[in-house]
């Protein structure tokens, strides 16, 4: 009888050990992804289209307009911290217009500060002709 009971025994310690190592593992997951989660994210189209001469399109978008292969065009995109706090700035481009696009990313900002961040299509030699879209991530998080 009483090697069950020490069975029993360990057998309920083992699963109070696991029940606090999971809520430790919840605990601390919680913490996490509430201290990682950003404040506000913004996206912005973008447009450009690929061709044997340039021209200009007038949108509230980012829109580059056509641009020769073996050239590039630059657009500004203003960014204001309207927050009390630092926040850091992170800048994704979506996967359509990767190959193009690049902007400035990882940046911070102090309170009520103003940033003209610069986004540049830049258009390789061998590109397809061609209308390309995606878009801009602007995430913001608590520096």
């Amino acid at each position: 009888m009483v090697k069950i009971k020490n069975k029993q025994d360990k057998y309920e310690k083992r699963k109070i050990y696991i029940l606090l190592l999971l809520a430790a593992i919840i605990c601390f997951s919680s913490l996490y992804l509430a201290f990682t989660k950003p404040l506000e994210i913004q996206y912005l189209d973008v447009k450009l289209s690929i061709g044997d001469s340039a021209g200009l399109i007038a949108e509230s978008n980012l829109n580059f307009g056509r641009i020769m292969p073996g050239n590039a065009v630059s657009k500004i995109v203003n960014i204001e911290n309207s927050y009390e706090f630092p926040i850091i700035v992170n800048v994704k481009v979506s996967k359509e217009i990767s190959s193009f696009v690049t902007s400035a990313s990882g940046f911070i900002l102090k309170p009520g500060e103003k940033k003209a961040v610069s986004v540049t299509a830049f258009i390789p030699l061998n590109s397809e002709f061609g209308d390309y879209e995606g878009e801009l991530e602007f995430e913001f998080r608590e520096a």
